[in-house]
């Protein structure tokens, strides 16, 4: 599985430096500093990499338009390896915030606790979005400094505006066994009045893609997977939804559930993040 994400510039720069920085470090204490990271095998540095393949300036060059957006696509690998760069990073700004607080006389002069307290506030910020194992603390202060930048009395210096939700590639490989084999057990019947719904203009059609009619069951798990950052699953079984709710399985001790009346399936994994497959894709569910 991929995760997506929209970018601007700014925040573009700033997990490139983070990400070089750290990798510099690493290979500074191996005793390998004349080699640049990017010179490195992909493997030992993921992020990095993959985040550096889809830098769209030409080499030497500044952004145009730091605010622009950028949409880029990172492997399991790479978020593993940014997660763990964005978490070792908030940990070196704080130890050196704690030494300045110790001798606060020779820092002052270029004001880096300043400049540390920002730097770690964007950490904060990026570690959020990328969903890092914060502990209760940092995770409230990341809360907060998201707060603040919806509403938009902060700044910053990154926009991170739409992260795809992670969920790891075991469950959503299990997710789709599940549904895979509910599919190939469905009547016929049934799927084609799912594909002739879809097939109706006059039918909501959130995604704006057009109607596939070779689309088939196969495909449809293949390419149609939706991984929604919300409602949760409490907002889905209601009404008629939740009396033609079939319970297919657990994933990681979670439900997956087929939707008659729909003609949907959705899990929500334990991180808050769903799955869902819609027969009638790309139309909205009937009831919906």
């Amino acid at each position: 599985m991929t995760a997506r994400c929209t970018l601007n510039g700014h925040g573009f720069q700033f997990l490139f430096d983070a990400l070089l920085n750290n990798a510099y470090a690493k290979l500074k204490r191996q005793k390998k500093k004349a080699i640049h990271p990017l010179l490195c095998p992909s493997e030992k540095f993921p992020g990095l990499h993959e985040l550096s393949a889809q830098d769209p300036r030409p080499a030497g060059t500044f952004f145009a338009d730091a605010n622009a957006y950028l949409d880029l696509e990172f492997s399991d690998d790479a978020i593993a390896s940014i997660q763990s760069v964005l978490l070792e990073e908030m940990q070196r700004a704080r130890q050196i915030l704690r030494e300045c607080e110790n001798h606060p006389q020779p820092w002052k002069v270029f004001n880096i606790p300043e400049a540390l307290n920002a730097q770690l506030e964007e950490l904060l910020y990026f570690a959020r979005w990328f969903q890092c194992d914060l502990n209760p603390e940092d995770d409230a202060l990341a809360q907060q400094v998201m707060e603040r930048r919806i509403q938009g009395n902060v700044p910053g210096c990154s926009d991170l505006t739409t992260t795809v939700p992670l969920i790891p590639k075991v469950a959503s490989e299990s997710f789709e066994e599940l549904v895979t084999r509910h599919l190939q057990a469905l009547p016929t019947e049934r799927w084609n009045e799912l594909r002739a719904y879809a097939a109706d203009s006059n039918n909501p059609n959130d995604i704006l893609e057009a109607f596939d009619p070779d689309l088939t069951p196969e495909r449809l798990v293949n390419e149609c997977i939706l991984e929604v950052s919300g409602p949760l699953m409490s907002d889905y079984l209601k009404g008629n939804y939740e009396t033609s709710a079939d319970k297919l399985g657990e994933v990681e001790g979670k439900p997956v559930y087929y939707i008659n009346a729909g003609g949907f399936y959705i899990y929500e994994h334990p991180n808050g993040h769903c799955l869902q497959v819609d027969i009638t894709f790309p139309a909205t569910p009937p009831g919906w």
